[in-house]
């Protein structure tokens, strides 16, 4: 910062300097006490800066954790689907075998009693 970029105020006893670039200003009783007060709120300033950009960091971060957990949602979803169209294909096979086995009873005239009485010779074994 060159002096060029520094205004000096004087206001009676009292002495304030500008900074031109940032428009914070520093007072005191002398040009020294002013310049001085000046460096703390440019210090304080630059502090803030910096919090600021933390805190835009966190912010960032925050975004990409937001995004991730969509994902995931989304990931779960499609889980759940493929596991529900598994369970209807289960079910599906599960009546295809039942209808075909009906049909070679009925094509073969098995009465529904000798299936029951081969059920129980099976269970009995």
């Amino acid at each position: 910062m060159s002096t060029k970029e520094i205004r000096k105020i004087e206001r009676g006893n009292r002495i304030t300097v500008v900074d031109e670039t940032t428009g914070l200003s520093g007072e005191g009783d002398t040009y020294s006490d002013a310049l001085v007060n000046l460096i703390e709120h440019l210090r304080a300033s630059e502090k803030l800066r910096q919090q600021l950009n933390e805190i835009d960091e966190l912010a960032e971060q925050a975004a990409r954790i937001e995004d991730v957990a969509e994902e995931i949602d989304d990931i779960h979803e499609t889980a759940t689907l493929v596991s529900q169209l598994q369970d209807m294909e289960s079910t599906a096979h599960f009546i295809r075998l039942a209808s075909e086995t009906q049909k070679r009873f009925e094509d073969e005239a098995i009465d529904k009693d000798v299936v029951d009485e081969a059920i129980e010779w099976a269970r009995s074994e």
